[in-house]
């Protein structure tokens, strides 16, 4: 693929949230300070989405290219397809009720520093959750802040050209985790994730099209363990599978017709994106254990 120089890709996946999309379209415009093309994937809105962003007005060095969907692709498939279309090495995803802080520098601080650090595959931002009324952040490196084990999915940029699987992230992970299996197989590659707090952006979780506090939780338990299944070592998995097993008893409250609703989503889920299989060698995984403990790898 050739990709366009000087050239930002910002992608935005949106479903029936056509009020916090318009405001995320107003703040990305007011910090791009560069060329741009914004990529909205809609999982199929009835809102009237598809109107306000038809009639959106874009300064010239901006452009928006909407893809409706026919169907919803969950947040995994939905990144999947803006990753595809985007033309950028460097592509910025923001969730669609989010919005940049002022005191934020532009979006091109970001490009630059991931084209200029060429063994970062990722920049995870600042944000401020106003829901959980706290600074979202994955942990930290030991004795490092400014490297982190993963990105947060609200707001954070990828180089597009680093990535050598199949799809950014397993298709039919739907919501929760999919962030980790990017950053894992970057791990693979040796490269690394970078926070930069120069990047600030509030997120205001909307009320709607979002998944209840359980099916959150339990997307997170199952898809955090599906994404270990794939890229951890062969020699690792039976350590792993036991803290799955005993973390999904605990969260289940010891129902067992919950635990077993839980175990057939997984083994479902396991199968649809077993395609996505990219190992890490023994060394790396216990590097990264390392580098972050061993409770955040396995």
């Amino acid at each position: 693929m050739v990709y366009m120089e000087n050239f930002l890709s910002i992608v935005i996946i949106t479903c029936n949230r056509k009020k916090e999309l318009e405001k995320t379209l107003k703040s990305c415009m007011s910090f791009a300070d560069m060329n741009c093309e914004i990529i909205i994937v809609d999982n199929n809105s009835n809102d009237g989405t598809k109107e306000m962003v038809e009639q959106f007005e874009t300064p010239k060095h901006v452009i928006i290219r909407p893809f409706f969907m026919h169907e919803n692709l969950g947040v995994a498939g939905a990144r999947n397809y803006g990753f595809k279309m985007a033309n950028s090495k460097v592509v910025y995803f923001i969730d669609d009720d989010a919005y940049f802080d002022e005191d934020s520098k532009k979006l091109s601080y970001a490009y630059y520093y991931l084209l200029n650090n060429h063994n970062v595959f990722a920049i995870a931002t600042e944000i401020n959750d106003l829901k959980k009324k706290c600074m979202l952040k994955e942990r930290s490196e030991k004795g490092n802040v400014q490297k982190v084990f993963s990105f947060i999915g609200a707001s954070h940029f990828i180089r597009k050209d680093y990535v050598k699987t199949k799809d950014l992230y397993p298709e039919k992970l739907f919501y929760g985790s999919e962030e980790r299996y990017a950053c894992l197989c970057a791990y693979k590659d040796g490269l690394d994730i970078a926070y930069c707090e120069e990047i600030k952006v509030i997120h205001d979780p909307s009320t709607f099209t979002r998944a209840s506090n359980y099916e959150n939780i339990r997307n997170i338990y199952i898809n955090t363990f599906i994404v270990k299944r794939l890229t951890l070592p062969k020699s690792l998995l039976p350590i792993s599978t036991i803290m799955f097993y005993l973390r999904l008893v605990r969260f289940c409250n010891w129902r067992i017709d919950r635990y077993f609703e839980c175990y057939k989503l997984y083994k479902e889920r396991y199968i649809d994106n077993k395609y996505g299989t990219y190992r890490l060698p023994f060394k790396s995984a216990l590097q990264l254990m390392k580098r972050f403990g061993i409770k955040m790898v396995l």
